[in-house]
């Protein structure tokens, strides 16, 4: 288990570039962040196309989201890449925080932008200890609790006899 800084918040972002290479060595290439309005796309779209909106293709992604891969932008729709994009806008410190702890902890292994969207929907079902930085700690904070519960148990079944 890694190390892990609870007090920073790693920038997230998307950005695509749109590309019309029909001109030969006069390509037209748009970069355009994620999450984007359909005003945004129609516009970024059309700088892309030039006159009389020749073929325009994704060209590249710019992203920087632990988890995500290249590979899984390729694989996917524009508009999932935007809705992940859009949803991850959103999020406050402490959901980053937690999506940065899922996969610096090396548990996550997700294949699809799909998956991690559904992930994006559950961030509340886990919770970060600070005071947690190896299996060896979280061992040793589950055992205390395990002994406490007995303490407690124990002192009740004292108390009732």
């Amino acid at each position: 288990m890694k190390n892990i800084n609870f007090e920073a918040k790693s920038p997230m972002y998307f950005s695509v570039q749109l590309e019309n290479d029909s001109y030969g060595n006069d390509a037209r290439r748009v970069w355009l962040p994620l999450p984007a309005t359909k005003k945004q796309f129609k516009e970024a779209w059309e700088a892309a196309s030039g006159v009389g909106g020749s073929y325009v293709s994704i060209n590249r992604y710019a992203v920087r989201v632990p988890g995500i891969s290249r590979k899984m932008l390729y694989d996917t729709t524009l508009a999932k890449v935007n809705h992940l994009a859009s949803r991850l806008a959103g999020f406050d410190n402490e959901q980053i925080m937690i999506l940065n702890a899922i996969f610096e902890s090396e548990t996550m292994n997700l294949s699809t932008v799909e998956q991690f969207i559904e992930l994006t929907y559950n961030t509340e079902r886990y919770t970060l200890d600070p005071d947690v930085m190896s299996e060896e700690d979280l061992g040793r904070r589950e055992l205390n609790k395990l002994k406490e519960k007995f303490a407690a148990l124990h002192f009740e079944l004292y108390r009732s006899s």
